[in-house]
């Protein structure tokens, strides 16, 4: 279902603009059924959220993005403190179906 989604089309465009697909995200922390990841490159700081079955320690950002039955994925830039991009999907069940 996230995969057919707006929010996963913008979330898409975003992240080919920043050349980031294939580099590696680092776990930060796992709180109320989210696990949150970490990117730092070329001066902006990349961090994701997803609640879905299966995710491990540090994961490739195209992994995350293709993960199944997603049911909330948030993405947020950061560059010198500032938000420059901010998008978050949910499904508002407790199943995701991709």
């Amino acid at each position: 279902m996230f995969r057919s989604t707006n929010e996963y089309n913008t979330i898409l465009t975003e992240l080919n603009e920043y050349g980031i697909m294939s580099d590696v995200a680092n776990f930060k922390c796992f709180a109320d059924g989210a696990a949150t990841y970490w990117l730092h490159k070329d001066g902006a700081h990349h961090e994701f959220s997803i609640m879905t079955d299966i995710f491990f320690d540090n994961m490739k950002v195209e992994d995350l993005l293709n993960a199944p039955k997603v049911e909330l994925f948030s993405y947020t830039v950061f560059k010198d403190h500032v938000t420059m991009f901010d998008c978050i999907y949910s499904c508002n069940i407790t199943y995701g179906i991709n």
